[in-house]
């Protein structure tokens, strides 16, 4: 018995000394797609714009980011959703709004990211708009 111990404390110190794990636990993570296929719509009367786009691999939520310049550090983070669709409301006519979507899942404690998705033209509130929709594959 004395003996049994003995080899298990110098396996443990040995795998600490090289650190190993003694045993792993983890569970295999996701790569999330992105996503695919976002449109923008608007009836031209409402000041709304109407987001939606493709289901993402492993996506849990998405988070939609907008700018009024399209710059890249002027994104904001606007919303959280679980659903393929978003309606950002209280919009001013005739202002440029940018948009980009990123699909995420939760996975031990952390959230995975997937690509940014953006709607790389700018999007004004316009009757000429309502005609439109906007794609980027």
């Amino acid at each position: 018995m004395k003996k049994a111990l003995s080899i298990l404390l110098a396996i443990v110190v040995l795998a600490f000394a090289l650190q190993l794990p003694l045993v792993s636990f983890a569970a295999s993570s996701k790569s999330v797609g992105a996503v695919k296929n976002l449109t923008i719509t608007t009836d031209g009367k409402s000041k709304q714009l109407k987001l939606q786009w493709k289901r993402a691999k492993n996506a849990g939520a998405y988070q939609i980011y907008r700018s009024t310049t399209g710059k890249e550090k002027s994104y904001k983070k606007i919303a959280t959703t679980k659903d393929c669709t978003y309606t950002d409301t209280g919009l001013k006519s005739s202002k440029a709004y940018y948009y980009a979507v990123r699909a995420y899942v939760k996975q031990n404690g952390k959230n995975v990211y997937g690509s940014f998705r953006y709607a790389d033209l700018s999007t004004r509130i316009t009757k000429s708009f309502a005609q439109k929709k906007l794609k980027k594959a």
